[in-house]
């Protein structure tokens, strides 16, 4: 490749090629072909040597260096960078190649300033790389669960990025937002308040400028110029807009901190509630405010005579293992160690909450380790429960010799919420629907018994109980409660927070109209107090495809039940019905749950296009529901009916329903091999690409419509 040394040098971009690079153009063109070839190494010989006698001219310099960033050496194409910021600061694609190789040799927190300049100077010149740097730092923090940092420069790669390039960030953005990993309290946008009230003059255009900066993902210096103008003064807004942009460099400490300030500084008692909330979810991970995961690793001599012994005790329950080939570094064999036997019954239906063991700790078993003996690793979160699981193998004389002492890792349990801590071990036989039900008990015992009564750090060690007695403690405490929700709602148990506000003598939530306000800028807790009867058609639509994309349980059942009520315009009923359907379902409203999914079948049925397919899935999802309780007086005609009508359409949906018949012991009577049932749904034939095949090979069985 030839270059022309009178048109502008590609990275010396003031100036003629023929006035600073002209003397490397013929090399130049060399390591372009090999880059275009894919010959990395040989185009990284070239200029290597082009280095020996051009140590600072930029073209072949930030070539390399962007080459070796390529090829996994990020620390050496730092270093390179390091030299020429020095020659040239000025330089947009040196400040921008500065700050991705920075990032990527020592992360964030060491590139920071690197970053927030190029940040500040190279999104027009420079926008594809700019946007590819935010996608790091955002997959960076989502590693770390800072999870305010990693959706803020989510939004920023968006913003930045050529226009061709958004919607892929955008859809990114949304899986964000859906990830129920994610608290939904920190999902959806959280939005610096602009302008901040009761500031004018040369305050409100320092203000404005902290604005300015963070919209440019200058973080910390928005939070520098914020935290200056708020100093000693009384300032809720101030405080917590400096909280959030400090949120947004990884700091949540500091920004906890000055959440606590502006909750109390806050008149609105639900904003401040919000804060309060925002503050404790940051704070949970703390390490004095964790229960940590503890383990203990085993050398063990005879693992065959160990898992024999394992499987003969009645505290302790093998999981199934994967295939051998899909296996990689998982462990040899798995265990539970549950705090009590699973009850013997013939009717598992009939097992009580009280008599339901629950999970402990867990055993792996690895079959060879590098000296040839095997290893066993029991870990659990550490207090009571790993105590008598260890106990429960040292008096079991088992072939085990303690590999030094049980240590903690830097993971763990919120301690406040060391109630919900709970992982039953239900016996196979018992239904789904039985387990739905003890679940929905355990947690509402939980939180109305368990919960209120427990002292919390978030509350300087008193209960929920008392401290709601309180005053000054009554927004801290509905803070708590909404973490509480974030983490029921993760457990699908929906927190009913009127009722639980009123039984701790809280007041209810304090609803507040949209008004002419953009409900896209709301929070998921600002959203929750729109009183829906109130809300126009489009302020609707806008919240229930928010709530759809939130997935927060009780808020989407609400939602809902008010798009039933008077449908937004070009809305998805099948996808209302669906989701309505499964709600209902998780809720133990098996009733209701069926007459949404006859509701969503007949909407399938009326239509022209793709009705068929529709209305089969809608089958599939009825035997799915009925099938949760075999026994279900329904659930022979139906099986008959699908049976029969689908059975000639879909090869395997014949042997697909006989492995369900045998698995969950139906007893479908002598109807099942009728033929002149009649037909569960009406369309033609339909063969589908991916009509579901059975599963085999000792997996669990997939249920359609689960």
């Amino acid at each position: 490749m030839a270059y022309d040394v009178y048109q502008p040098c590609p990275l010396c971009t003031d100036r003629k090629m023929k006035f600073c690079c002209a003397g490397i153009a013929e090399e130049m063109g060399k390591v372009a072909k090999l880059q275009e070839s894919n010959q990395p190494r040989a185009a990284l010989r070239i200029l290597e040597k082009l280095a020996e006698s051009n140590p600072d001219t930029i073209w072949n310099q930030a070539t390399r260096a962007s080459i070796l960033l390529n090829e996994g050496d990020p620390q050496q194409a730092f270093e390179i960078m390091e030299r020429l910021i020095r020659v040239d600061s000025k330089n947009l694609t040196v400040v921008a190649l500065h700050a991705v190789t920075n990032f990527a040799a020592e992360g964030y927190d060491s590139a920071r300033n690197s970053i927030w300049r190029a940040f500040h100077r190279c999104v027009e010149s420079h926008a594809d790389l700019i946007s590819s740097l935010a996608l790091g730092i955002s997959a960076e923090f989502f590693a770390m669960r800072k999870f305010p940092a990693s959706r803020q420069h989510l939004v920023l790669a968006m913003r930045f990025a050529p226009p061709e390039h958004r919607q892929d960030i955008f859809v990114r953005l949304l899986e964000f937002d859906g990830n129920s990993d994610v608290p939904y309290l920190l999902r959806g946008s959280h939005n610096l308040i602009e302008p901040v009230p009761d500031l004018s003059g040369e305050q409100a255009d320092q203000a404005h400028k902290a604005y300015v900066l963070a919209s440019f993902g200058v973080f910390g210096k928005s939070a520098d110029r914020y935290e200056q103008l708020l100093g000693e003064s009384v300032n809720a807004a101030l405080a917590y807009n400096a909280a959030l942009a400090h949120a947004w460099t990884g700091d949540e400490s500091k920004a906890a901190e000055l959440l606590h300030r502006a909750a109390g500084e806050e008149s609105d008692f639900e904003v401040a509630a919000e804060y309060e909330a925002l503050a404790q979810l940051f704070e949970l991970s703390d390490e004095e405010r964790l229960l940590p995961i503890r383990s203990q690793r085993f050398q063990c001599e005879g693992v065959s005579r160990l898992l024999t012994v394992l499987d003969d005790v009645d505290r302790v329950r093998r999981l199934p293992q994967p295939p051998q080939e899909e296996r990689d570094d998982l462990p040899d064999a798995m265990f539970e160690v549950l705090d009590q036997p699973i009850p013997a019954t013939d009717d598992a239906g009939q097992v009580a909450l009280e008599d339901t063991p629950r999970v402990i700790a867990q055993v792996a078993v690895y079959d060879r380790s590098d000296n040839g003996a095997g290893i066993v690793i029991l870990s659990g979160l550490s207090g009571t429960g790993f105590d008598s699981a260890a106990q429960l193998l040292g008096d079991a004389d088992l072939p085990l010799n303690a590999d030094g002492e049980a240590v903690d890792s830097g993971e763990g349990w919120p301690a406040d919420l060391a109630a919900l801590y709970w992982t039953p071990a239900f016996p196979e036989e018992m239904p789904v629907r039985k387990q739905r039900e003890l679940e929905h008990h355990r947690y509402r015992k939980v939180v109305f018994e368990d919960w209120k009564d427990s002292p919390l750090h978030a509350l300087d060690g008193k209960t929920p109980a008392v401290a709601a007695g309180d005053e000054s403690m009554r927004a801290r405490v509905v803070g708590a409660i909404h973490v509480l929700d974030a983490f029921c709602d993760r457990a699908r148990y929906e927190l009913d927070l009127d009722e639980f506000r009123t039984a701790l003598g809280l007041p209810a939530l304090e609803r507040r109209a949209a008004a002419s306000e953009s409900l896209n800028s709301f929070s998921t807790l600002q959203l929750r107090r729109v009183p829906l009867a109130e809300t126009d058609e489009k302020q609707l639509g806008l919240i229930l495809n928010r709530a759809l994309i939130l997935r927060h349980r009780q808020m989407l059942y609400k939602v809902l039940g008010e798009a039933l009520e008077r449908p937004p315009a070009d809305v998805d009923m099948v996808r209302i019905y669906q989701t309505m359907t499964d709600l209902c379902r998780d809720r133990g409203e098996v009733e209701r749950a069926l007459e949404m999914l006859s509701a969503g079948r007949d909407v399938s049925r009326a239509k022209k296009e793709e009705g068929f397919e529709e209305v089969f899935r809608w089958d599939m999802r009825e035997l799915s529901l009925r099938m949760e309780d075999p026994k279900d007086p329904e659930l022979p005609g139906l099986i008959s009916r699908l049976r029969s009508y689908y059975g000639p359409k879909l090869p395997q949906f014949e042997d697909y329903l006989q492995q369900l018949i045998a698995a969950y012991k139906i007893d479908v009577g002598p109807s099942i091999v009728g033929k002149d049932e009649p037909d569960a749904s009406s369309g033609g034939l339909w063969t589908p690409e991916s009509a579901a095949e059975p599963k085999t090979g000792g997996g669990k069985l997939w249920v359609p419509g689960s």
